[in-house]
């Protein structure tokens, strides 16, 4: 293994959010996903102007960062590409592919609610960057375009402590991801804010069947009762 480089004796620092490092950082498995994640902050951050993101190629051109991720550069670049997917995926970034003529641009921003409304800007023609005429642009959205499940549950439920991150981590080996969003969002319809009633339910779909019950109806006597369907599942 190569030693690193030197410290330089002025260092520049890039700020990250306490969010990633506490609550994002800690459920990245995949080393590359993390290295990417935060070569995308600090170039972010290194720019000036309005409005700040870095792009697939200036990634790519990362030397350090590449060296690490594969012993071939087409390797290195799949690794990249990849990375940033599920990145994307997770909701550490957010993604923008742009087409402008023969020529196709992948930008990458910080997942803040600023630069959410700026991608809906470039999105919609309301915003156009220098150098770039006659842009169509498509959000970059990963596998499903769904929310990640973590980010789904602090949206919805509440905090993800250590130990609540590790049975979600658990139920992705189980369950579908999909039927952990829909889980996630039938206990909150049903008023139950706590992952024991969320575990419940996904026991319940794959022993007797996700499409079996009352549960999946929505009028009349079954609106009625659906509030009890779990109850007896979680009674101790």
């Amino acid at each position: 293994m190569s030693n690193p480089p030197p410290v330089p004796v002025r260092q520049e620092f890039t700020p990250v959010s306490r969010y990633f490092i506490h609550r994002v950082a800690p459920l990245i498995e995949d080393p590359a996903e993390l290295k990417v994640s935060l070569a995308v902050f600090s170039l972010v951050q290194a720019k000036k102007g309005y409005p700040r993101y870095t792009t697939l190629a200036e990634l790519g051109a990362e030397e350090t960062l590449m060296n690490t991720l594969g012993k071939t550069p087409n390797e290195s670049l799949q690794s990249l590409e990849k990375a940033l997917k599920m990145a994307v995926e997770r909701g550490t970034l957010l993604g923008l592919e742009l087409k402008s003529g023969k020529h196709n641009h992948q930008l990458y921003f910080i997942n803040t609610e600023a630069d959410t409304a700026v991608v809906e800007k470039i999105k919609n023609g309301s915003l156009a960057l220098p150098g770039l005429k006659e842009v169509t642009a498509e959000v970059i959205t990963g596998k499903t375009g769904q929310p990640n499940i973590f980010k789904l549950y602090e949206q919805n439920i509440g905090l993800l402590t250590p130990m609540l991150a590790d049975n979600l981590k658990e139920a992705e080996k189980l369950y579908p991801e999909e039927w952990i969003a829909e889980a996630i969002k039938e206990a909150v319809s049903l008023n139950k804010h706590n992952w024991r009633y969320i575990e419940r339910i996904l026991e319940n779909w794959s022993s007797q069947g996700k499409n079996s019950g009352t549960h999946k109806g929505n009028t009349g006597e079954t609106d009625k009762y659906k509030g009890q369907l779990y109850d007896h599942l979680v009674q101790r």
